[in-house]
C-alpha cells in the first residue's frame, strides 16, 4: 500500500510550487470533553481528518482521549 502511495506522488510545476502552503503541526492539550472527532473538526485537511488525526497521533478508532494529554493537529 505504501509503495501505491508513492508511486502516485509527481513533480509540481512551478505555478503549483508558487502558490502551495506547507500544512503544519500544532500540539494542543486535550481538555475534558474533548474526542478525537472533535479536535479532528478543527483540522486545516478536508480529505479524512478523523484517519489523518489518528494516524499522526498514533491512536486506535475509539481510543478515548484523557485531558491534559498533547496531540498533533493539522493547521495551515
Amino acid at each position: 500500500m505504501f509503495r501505491e502511495s508513492v508511486d502516485t506522488f509527481r513533480r509540481l510545476s512551478l505555478s503549483e510550487m508558487t502558490t502551495a502552503k506547507p500544512l503544519r503541526l500544532k500540539i494542543v492539550t486535550v481538555q475534558p470533553g474533548d474526542t478525537a472527532e472533535r479536535l479532528a473538526s478543527h483540522m486545516a485537511v478536508t480529505d479524512r481528518p478523523l484517519e489523518r488525526f489518528l494516524v499522526i497521533n498514533g491512536l486506535d478508532n475509539g481510543e478515548a482521549l484523557k485531558p491534559g494529554e498533547k496531540v498533533k493537529i493539522v493547521v495551515e
